[in-house]
């Protein structure tokens, strides 16, 4: 009862944000962007680091204004239109007359003030708006708009004024107001090309915060149905916004009296640890009260060390672990394509064979597979990896959260359950540690919305990452490409799925 009125107290506090945020934000940014048109002077000249902060807080509040706008969709798409009546009613006609009729005013501070407090910002303003009465969450929104931002401040359109213009010579001098208000004078067009450039790691950092998640709380929560309401009800949906398929349960039928369990893994020279990992997994199992039945499937993906001779013994003295052999290293998704083919058991779990992820996380995926969750995928909420490895993984985990229009926290995560069938029935082309990725997609295109758990991560017990710089980052890049460009073909009808049982 508590949780109930603890849970009402929340959802009433939601509800005000939601009502009450975007208008507040809204009031102060007009009211500041008023201020700075009626108060502070018409100079080309930003006069201070203070009035080109107060320019950007107005202008971050518009924005938080339009990503925080509580009425998504249907008649309230009339609203994007508005800004372009704006546009071509005030903004566009004054300043071409500056240009045409008041050489004088082109050099001073009236056509600079319409450029850059009404024209630029109002460009991304009305995308904004645009993606938000079309039914954006409020976290993609912001990173739009704030992309936007960036993008006219970094200097970008300095430096591409001088190239995509027909000049004579490209200026040695930008006197550009906002990045002399920060660099303290006028740049060479080389240091303005590198004012530029070092916008771009802020713009991928605001590419990977996972600000869908963080403003959930301002995008609309669908109306309930009343009892006994008629109609057709909307297809189920899950955590991470993709429909239930239609063999799918409704959450709460599966694996309340335990569950037969096939633990699957890739093994590719990994002598120093292997024993120790398969121990902790067998005792994991073997005192565990939710799983009844198990089996541990490793493939060794043709080691050149002793992974071999160690998974032999084991296998002599625990009947449960069967080890599958490639001749030749082929790589971790063929390993693993590999081992989830020899298994039997009515549920599958993929890992890693390298210690990172404790098997004990089955205990944090166990009351959302006993409501019925049809596939669970682990969060690594504290990633033990390279700091190169995390934020290439945030990079592609954004990139495939766009393809496929989710909003997943950890896309790449290796460590997932399902039923057996279900991954059985999977081809996957991967060869590389992309497999994890090719496994979340191939679910989502086919109507299966995983179910995030955060789990435990932990530093690579011992051995070497068989993931080297600069090829990993080419081979995560071509992969998450191919896949968008997989995803694209499917959605216009030029390339099917093939038929695939699903559990």
């Amino acid at each position: 009862m508590n949780k109930t009125r603890e849970q009402q107290s929340l959802g009433t506090v939601g509800t005000m944000l939601r009502n009450w945020f975007w208008l507040a934000c809204g009031l102060i940014g007009l009211g500041g962007t008023a201020a700075t048109w009626l108060l502070l002077p018409r100079e080309r000249e930003v006069s201070g680091p203070l009035e080109f902060i107060i320019k950007i807080v107005v202008y971050l509040l518009l924005i938080a204004t339009i990503a925080t706008f509580p009425r998504c969709g249907g008649r309230w798409t009339w609203l994007s239109v508005m800004p372009f009546v704006a546009f071509t009613g005030y903004v566009i006609p004054r300043i071409s007359y500056y240009y045409y009729f008041d050489r004088e005013q082109l050099h001073a501070g009236e056509f600079y003030t319409h450029l850059y407090l009404l024209l630029y910002p109002g460009i991304v303003l009305t995308t904004a708006l645009a993606l938000r009465v079309g039914g954006a969450a409020a976290g993609r929104v912001v990173k739009v708009a704030v992309m936007g931002v960036l993008i006219v401040f970094s200097g970008f359109l300095d430096v591409m004024w001088q190239l995509v213009n027909p000049l004579d010579h490209i200026a040695e001098t930008l006197d550009a107001p906002h990045i002399v208000v920060i660099v303290g004078r006028p740049v060479s067009f080389t240091e303005a090309i590198w004012f530029t450039v070092a916008h771009v790691p802020l713009a991928v950092l605001l590419a990977c915060l996972p600000l869908q998640r963080w403003m959930q709380i301002f995008d609309d929560q669908p109306d309930e149905a009343p009892p006994g309401a008629g109609g057709t009800q909307p297809p189920a949906v899950q955590p991470g916004g993709c429909p239930l398929a239609e063999n799918q349960h409704e959450p709460g039928t599966a694996a309340d009296g335990g569950v037969n369990l096939s633990v699957v893994a890739p093994a590719y020279n990994e002598e120093a640890g292997i024993g120790q990992v398969v121990d902790e997994w067998v005792g994991y199992l073997d005192t565990s009260n939710w799983v009844r039945d198990w089996e541990i499937v490793v493939c060794n993906d043709g080691s050149s060390d002793d992974t071999h001779r160690i998974l032999a013994e084991k296998a002599r003295t625990i009947p449960q672990l069967h080890v599958v052999e490639h001749a030749q290293n082929l790589g971790a998704g063929a390993a693993i394509a590999t081992a989830i083919a020899a298994s039997t058991k009515d549920w599958v779990v993929l890992t890693d064979s390298d210690g990172q992820f404790p098997l004990s996380n089955l205990e944090r995926f166990r009351p959302a597979v006993v409501a019925g969750a049809h596939a669970v995928s682990g969060c690594r909420v504290n990633k033990r990896d390279s700091f190169v490895r995390r934020l290439g993984s945030r990079m592609s985990g954004a990139v495939c959260n766009m393809t496929h229009s989710t909003s997943y926290r950890d896309f790449n995560s290796i460590f997932k359950m399902m039923p057996g069938e279900m991954a059985r029935s999977m081809t996957l082309e991967s060869c590389g540690l992309s497999c994890s990725t090719e496994i979340m997609s191939n679910l989502i295109l086919r109507g299966v919305s995983w179910t995030e758990v955060e789990i435990e991560h932990r530093p690579r017990a011992s051995g070497r990452s068989s993931w080297g710089l600069w090829k990993g980052a080419r081979d995560r890049y071509l992969f998450v490409r191919y896949l968008a460009t997989r995803v694209r073909l499917i959605h216009l009808g030029l390339l099917r799925l093939p038929v695939e049982v699903m559990a």
